[in-house]
């Protein structure tokens, strides 16, 4: 079996990560003044939001490429539909 990756997909996972870079700058100052304006005021979570607003952008990432990999899982025939 092979991969069944078309061409559209790999389009949309192109046009997918131009996006993710266009957009990174936002996210990146979104998270930076929030984080500031946390350690204004700390409490005892604190330090595990400012860990999981800087895992943000990487998480993205991540989702972008378990999708295209997904993408290219080639999947059997006949099995796994609605109909016997």
């Amino acid at each position: 079996m092979k991969g069944q990756v078309t061409f559209i997909n790999l389009i949309a996972i192109a046009v997918t990560l131009i996006v993710y870079m266009a957009i990174l700058p936002v996210i990146n100052s979104f998270i930076d003044t929030t984080v500031s304006d946390l350690l204004l005021s700390p409490n005892q979570y604190t330090t595990v939001l400012v860990a999981m607003l800087y895992l943000v952008p990487f998480l993205l990432l991540l989702m972008i490429i378990l999708s295209g990999l997904n993408m290219a899982i080639p999947r059997r025939e006949g099995f796994g539909g609605a109909y016997p």
